[in-house]
């Protein structure tokens, strides 16, 4: 896994050094997968241990530079076992993307490199040209290669300052819109309570109101009996009726 920012030099005829953290990902392996990749792209180098560089010195890895396709303002660095199945999709998009001629032209320009004893590594100029660089200019510019999971992507270190901003600046306003959008659900859910206490709330008001009046519906009845029982007593006086009633409470 390829991952942080690392600040590089460049010097005029292309070579840089690949970061220690990274040189493992690079690191020929002595096994088959890596072992077909490197004869396909050296025929003349028939094991992987045996490996020599230009110069003669022991290879400290192989990779691939490629141009990319949805940006002229990088390239891409792989491991080799990582560039088969790169190029498998990118050979599919040359046969169905309607820019299927200019895909197929930037896979002309795909090279494998060597990683020297000293993990340095050379850019071509044609490669170069592609971002916009001379080889007499690199000297005069800042570089920055970027982790990528799978891949390294070699900036120049103004534009991907201008890349980060932006990106920076795309992320925030994508959290604002995603904290507005929890807000409005949580007001949507704030009124569904409301409206379901609001709702209880009324139903308890005329259950209420409900109660009130059978109550003093029971109360006259209780009174009509009282006052048809006592008026029914003969010893009673309708000034003792009235008494009574009053001492009566609900």
């Amino acid at each position: 896994m390829l991952r942080g920012q690392f600040e590089v030099t460049i010097d005029d005829k292309g070579r840089l050094v690949m970061p220690s953290r990274c040189l493992p990902a690079f690191a020929l392996k002595h096994d088959e997968q890596a072992a077909k990749a490197l004869q396909e792209t050296d025929q003349e180098t028939e094991e992987l241990s045996e490996a020599k560089g230009e110069e003669g010195k022991d290879l400290k890895g192989r990779l691939v530079i490629a141009p990319d396709v949805n940006s002229s303002k990088r390239l891409l660095v792989y491991p080799l076992d990582k560039w088969e199945a790169v190029e498998r999709d990118w050979e599919e998009r040359a046969g169905q993307d309607e820019d299927s001629e200019y895909i197929e032209t930037l896979l002309g320009l795909v090279t494998v490199v060597d990683l020297d004893a000293k993990g340095r590594f050379a850019l071509p100029g044609y490669l170069l040209e592609c971002i916009g660089l001379k080889l007499k200019e690199l000297s005069k510019n800042k570089f920055c290669l970027i982790g990528k999971k799978n891949k390294l992507e070699l900036w120049q270190k103004e534009l991907w300052d201008e890349e980060y901003q932006r990106a920076n600046a795309a992320l925030k306003e994508k959290q604002e819109l995603a904290r507005k959008v929890k807000e409005v659900e949580q007001a949507k859910e704030r009124a569904r309570n409301q409206a379901a206490f609001d709702a209880v709330e009324e139903a308890m008001k005329e259950l209420m109101e409900e109660a009130k009046a059978g109550k003093e519906a029971m109360k006259n009845e209780i009174k009509q009996a009282l006052l048809s029982g006592v008026a029914g007593q003969k010893n009673k006086s309708w000034d003792e009726l009235v008494k009574g009633l009053h001492s009566f409470k609900m």
